[in-house]
């Protein structure tokens, strides 16, 4: 049995609650119109409500099924190499699938369509998280300075640090950093492959997250400061190359930069989406009354329903959106610091700054603080994949939570209850010893004397005897049966 002490699972799983079924309001909302509108959708207005629906209970039910029933630790070397693997396979399967505007993302199944790129989110925690704990010790001792001998023969001890900017210095920073190179490089080709074939199919919002993702574990794993410096030149000169190879890409940062200049072409949906955010005001036009969303706000239920939100309720509901991710965002990294299991704490810390990071990235996009890059809401925007996974990884979180605040309780010893005295049976209490009165005779003392060959001593105990004997055997003191009872006693 156990209790919970102090427990975020709760919390948790109140948020989680929250969102999702504000996320499916906003989706009934803000996708009316283009369901009813739309051939494609037969003309159904709930057609993208439903769908959600769906989803949105299935990804309950494995939220649930994988908080109470999924051991972590059995899991655990299936969530490394084997579980990249099957990831590059759907990854795979995707590119060689049909195009869904111009990208190979989606895999078609059953009626249903199911984004790989999602999945690789939590393959990629999963996977970092199993390296860094088995070269936690060796990231620790690469980020200190290299060991040289003191004088011909001496100890080993850390060189001392040259003088800031001398070459010296220079090379004692490069060797820290190549070390730790050295060290993630095999964790760094599994990731590029996983990475390379995401490209292929043109996502690079979801390689964005997963190298952020990527970075803060590598970070909480005590990595050294010089090889962080130098993965974010190579992920940023990474970055430039993958936006100039595609012309749109280039567009979205030109439309970032001065979204005015074109608010006709590449510069229409954020345009938009400022007309969105600015008619909500304080508290927004009401739930359904949004106007950008028939058809003037591209996306509005996918990647811009957060303009609709802030149109609909005001800054009131945006902030408060923002505020259930922050209490998500504050209870997971509650988790991953209370949990003992180095192994489950960055499982946990992965899931937190994906989540929590994505969501933030999304509303830095409709607000024009940052390039549009084409990733969802958590929770909110319309997504079969995006939620149910999202939900999966929920989950494995709150598994997690459960072991963290969760201490057995020590079985109390359960106190016999004490019975009253048969009526016949000897008493025990000096309470009923003086209110019962002895029918001993004296007698037994002599036959004890005789029996032992010694002497009767002075003063022997007498037992109390029950006065209920007395009514179960008639037998009096001095009465010719009780001789006879003596005599045979002696015979023995």
């Amino acid at each position: 049995m156990k209790i919970f002490n102090e427990s975020l699972t709760g919390p948790i799983l109140s948020v989680v609650l929250a969102l999702s079924l504000f996320g499916i309001m906003a989706v009934l909302s803000a996708s009316v119109g283009r369901g009813a509108v739309s051939p494609e959708y037969s003309f159904n207005s709930l057609f993208f409500f439903e769908r959600q629906a769906t989803f949105l209970i299935l990804g309950l039910g494995a939220m649930w099924a994988i908080k109470r029933w999924l051991n972590l630790e059995f899991m655990r070397p299936l969530c490394g190499v084997p579980l990249v693997l099957f990831t590059c396979a759907l990854l795979v399967w995707a590119l060689c699938s049909g195009s869904v505007n111009e990208v190979h993302r989606w895999i078609s199944v059953g009626g249903f369509r199911f984004q790989p790129g999602e999945l690789a989110k939590i393959t990629m925690i999963m996977f970092w998280a199993g390296y860094l704990v088995r070269r936690r010790k060796a990231l620790l001792e690469a980020a200190q300075p290299p060991l040289v001998k003191v004088g011909p023969g001496g100890p080993l001890r850390p060189q001392p640090m040259p003088s800031w900017g001398s070459w010296e210095w220079w090379k004692v920073q490069t060797s820290i950093a190549y070390r730790t190179f050295i060290l993630l490089l095999p964790a760094l080709g599994v990731t590029g492959v996983v990475l390379l074939l995401i490209e292929l199919g043109k996502d690079l919002g979801t390689i964005f997250v997963i190298v952020c993702t990527i970075g803060c574990m590598i970070i909480a794993a005590g990595a050294s400061w010089q090889f962080l410096g130098g993965s974010v030149l190579l992920a940023v000169l990474g970055v430039v190359a993958m936006i100039a190879k595609e012309p749109y890409r280039i567009m979205r940062i030109v439309a970032w930069l001065d979204p005015l200049a074109d608010k006709a072409g590449s510069g229409y949906q954020v345009y938009n989406s400022f007309i969105a955010i600015g008619s909500g005001g304080l508290w927004g036009v009401g739930m359904p009354f949004s106007r950008q969303k028939f058809e003037f706000l591209p996306e509005m239920h996918c990647d811009f329903i957060y303009a609709v939100i802030c149109e609909e309720l005001g800054l009131v509901g945006s902030l408060g959106l923002v505020l259930l991710f922050f209490v998500l965002a504050t209870c997971c990294v509650a988790v991953a610091t209370r949990c003992k299991d180095p192994y489950l704490s960055m499982v946990s810390l992965g899931i937190s700054m994906q989540v929590v990071g994505q969501a933030l990235f999304n509303m830095a996009v409709v607000t024009g603080l940052a390039p549009n890059k084409g990733l969802p809401l958590p929770f909110v925007s319309s997504g079969g994949s995006s939620l149910f996974l999202t939900l999966v990884s929920m989950g494995i979180l709150l598994n997690i939570s459960d072991r963290v605040n969760s201490r057995p309780v020590k079985a109390q010893p359960k106190l016999k209850k004490k019975r009253p005295p048969r009526q016949g049976a000897t008493i025990s209490s000096s309470s009923e010893e003086v209110k019962a009165a002895s029918s001993s005779s004296g007698e037994w003392e002599a036959v004890v004397s005789t029996r032992r060959g010694s002497p009767p001593p002075c003063r022997l105990p007498k037992p109390a005897i029950d006065p209920a004997w007395g009514r179960i055997l008639p037998f009096e003191p001095g009465s010719r049966a009780e001789r006879e009872r003596l005599r045979r006693l002696q015979s023995l």
